[in-house]
């Protein structure tokens, strides 16, 4: 005799009749941990949506606080695709242990749902480094020389961002800037920074092809002979070691 499928013993005790699977939105995860946060970075909060159903989603994500960013107001979502929804968190003004979140609001058209991201973070308050130059006694201060971003998905770039602050009474420049490795991009301001004014060092991070975690460094060389070291680091996680989907349509 014959011994009945595992898709017919799954849907017999889920009490579905036969050839009437649910379809349903999935999401990989609703509550994220990010650990530690130096104070000034954005880590990425975003997650995973899988469209299971046999029509089209409107996605909409919606602000809880003024500490997260979208990139975008209004996403579609087809049968059987995936969307990564880019959601960031913006951790300046924020000190310690913080609980936050966003919403994700989506409807097929019939079915209109809310669901709840969480994510929570220690975010570091890193006190200012003063440095003084032994060439020209220049007085310059960085608001930090290491960033980690915690997790961040598989593909988009990430930018890593330290301010430095020019305390002496004459101007500073940034005369170069070289990265520890070519998945690292740097930027920076050619300009002069004028006393008491700041200038942006941005290192923008290549993930695609670098699962798991990754410590970069930035090599800083002053016009007056100072030198600094910024360090950046995250972990880098693929799509297919997502968190398996949670069904949230019942």
């Amino acid at each position: 005799m014959k011994r009945p499928s595992s898709l017919f013993l799954l849907l017999l005790f889920s009490g579905l009749p036969y050839g009437q699977i649910k379809a349903q939105l999935l999401f990989s995860d609703t509550i994220l941990h990010l650990g530690y946060v130096p104070q000034g970075s954005e880590p990425q909060v975003g997650v995973y949506l899988s469209n299971r159903d046999t029509v089209i989603y409107k996605i909409k994500p919606e602000h809880i606080c003024g500490c997260t960013a979208f990139e975008k107001s209004n996403y579609t979502i087809a049968p059987g695709e995936k969307l990564f929804l880019p959601v960031k968190y913006q951790s300046s003004g924020n000190a310690g242990e913080v609980k936050r979140g966003y919403y994700i609001n989506y409807t097929n058209g019939k079915v209109k749902k809310r669901v709840k991201v969480s994510f929570d973070a220690i975010v570091d308050t890193v006190p200012i480094n003063h440095k003084v130059s032994a060439a020209e006694k220049a007085c310059y201060r960085w608001d930090r020389v290491y960033i980690n971003a915690g997790k961040v998905p598989e593909g988009p770039p990430v930018t890593f961002r330290y301010t430095l602050y020019n305390c002496s009474d004459t101007t500073l420049i940034i005369k170069q800037v070289q990265s520890s490795c070519g998945c690292v991009t740097p930027q920076w301001s050619r300009e002069p920074i004028q006393p008491g004014k700041t200038a942006e060092v941005k290192a923008i991070y290549s993930t695609s092809g670098r699962p798991g975690y990754s410590q970069k460094s930035l090599h800083v060389q002053l016009g007056d002979g100072g030198t600094q070291v910024l360090t950046l680091s995250c972990e880098v996680i693929p799509e297919k070691e997502f968190p398996e989907p949670v069904p949230v349509i019942k």
